[in-house]
C-alpha cells in the first residue's frame, strides 16, 4: 500500500505511474480470484443447509401458530368467536396437513 502511496506522489508521468500501479496490482488481484472461488465453494454448501433449516424451521412454526389459533379459535365460545375469520382467512389448510 506504501508503494502505492508513493507511486502516486512520484515526480513522473501519470501514464508511468499508472502502468506501475497496474503492474503491482495485478498480481495480487491474480492470487485472490482463486481465493474468491474456494470461499465460494466452501460456502455453498454451507449456505444451502441454513435455508434448509429456516425452510423446515419456517414450516414448523407456521404449524405451531395455526394449531394455537385453532386452539384458541375452538374455546372462545361461538357468539364471541372472532378468531375463525382469521384462521379462515390466514391458515388455509389443506387437507391432509
Amino acid at each position: 500500500m506504501g508503494a502505492l502511496f508513493g507511486l502516486a506522489y512520484a515526480p513522473q508521468k501519470g501514464e508511468k505511474t499508472r502502468e506501475q500501479i497496474k503492474n503491482a496490482v495485478e498480481p495480487a488481484l491474480d492470487n485472490l480470484a482463486p481465493m474468491i472461488k474456494k470461499a465460494q465453494e466452501t460456502a455453498r454448501p454451507i449456505i444451502a443447509e441454513v435455508k434448509k433449516d429456516l425452510e423446515k424451521t419456517s414450516s414448523e412454526t407456521k404449524k405451531k401458530v395455526a394449531a394455537s389459533v385453532n386452539t384458541i379459535a375452538d374455546e372462545v365460545p361461538p357468539s364471541r368467536n372472532l378468531l375463525k375469520p382469521l384462521k379462515k382467512r390466514f391458515f388455509k389448510t389443506k387437507k391432509g396437513k
